[in-house]
C-alpha cells in the first residue's frame, strides 16, 4: 500500500522524498509493521531514531530531513529484505541516497525555514512522543499483569504531558485517572 507523502515545495526535499517513495514501490510497497518489526531486528541502535511504526512513517511521510544513518539503514533494508538486491547494489543506491540527502541539506541550510515554521515543527515532534507515550502506556495496560508495570508506564506519559501541557491542563486530568484506573485493575494471569 502507498505511504503519506508529506506536502513539499519543488526542490532538493521533494526530490529525496519521491526517490524514497519510489524505492518503496519497487520493493513491493512492504508494510509499516513489516518494516518496522526487520528494522529493528536486523540493524544496531547506534542512533536516536524511533524504529517503530510510526517511526518509519515519519521517514516517508514528514516533511523534514531524515537522519542520515537512519536513511542509509532503510535503503539497504527495502532493498535487502524486499528486493534480493547484493551488496553492491545497495552501496550504489545509498551513495545516491546520500547524494539527494547532501542536496536536501545544503538547500535547506541556505533556504531556512522561518522561526515560526521552525516553532511549529518543534510542538509537532513534542506532541508525537506523547502520543507515542501514552499508546505504549495503553498497550502496556491490556497487556502487563504488573500493577507496577502498568503504573510506571502512564508515569512517563504523564511526565511527557505536564512538561508539553502544563499540570493544569484538562488533558491531564483525564490522562491521571486513566493511570489511577488502570492500577487499580485487579489482573489474574
Amino acid at each position: 500500500m502507498p505511504l503519506k507523502k508529506p506536502e513539499l515545495p519543488p526542490g532538493p526535499m521533494t526530490d529525496l522524498n519521491n526517490a524514497l517513495h519510489a524505492l518503496h514501490r519497487k520493493a513491493g510497497e512492504p508494510s509499516l509493521p513489516r518494516m518496522s518489526a526487520l528494522w529493528r531486528e536486523g540493524y544496531p541502535d547506534t542512533y536516536a531514531t524511533d524504529r517503530s511504526k510510526s517511526g518509519v512513517a515519519a521517514m516517508f511521510s514528514r516533511p523534514d530531513l531524515p537522519n542520515g544513518e537512519a536513511l542509509m539503514d532503510l535503503v539497504a533494508l527495502l532493498m535487502t529484505n524486499f528486493m534480493g538486491a547484493d551488496e553492491m547494489a545497495v552501496k550504489r543506491q545509498q551513495e545516491r541516497f546520500r547524494g539527494l540527502r547532501e542536496n536536501a541539506a545544503r538547500y535547506r541550510d541556505t533556504h531556512p525555514a522561518s522561526d515560526l515554521v521552525a516553532v511549529f515543527q518543534e510542538m509537532a515532534a513534542r506532541y508525537t512522543k506523547l502520543a507515542e507515550a501514552v499508546q505504549y502506556a495503553e498497550l502496556i495496560a491490556v497487556s502487563s499483569y504488573v500493577p507496577q508495570r502498568r503504573r510506571e508506564a502512564f508515569e512517563l506519559a504523564t511526565k511527557h504531558a505536564t512538561s508539553l501541557l502544563g499540570a493544569e491542563d484538562p488533558v491531564m486530568q483525564q490522562l491521571m485517572e486513566r493511570a489511577d484506573q488502570v492500577s487499580a485493575q485487579d489482573w489474574t494471569p
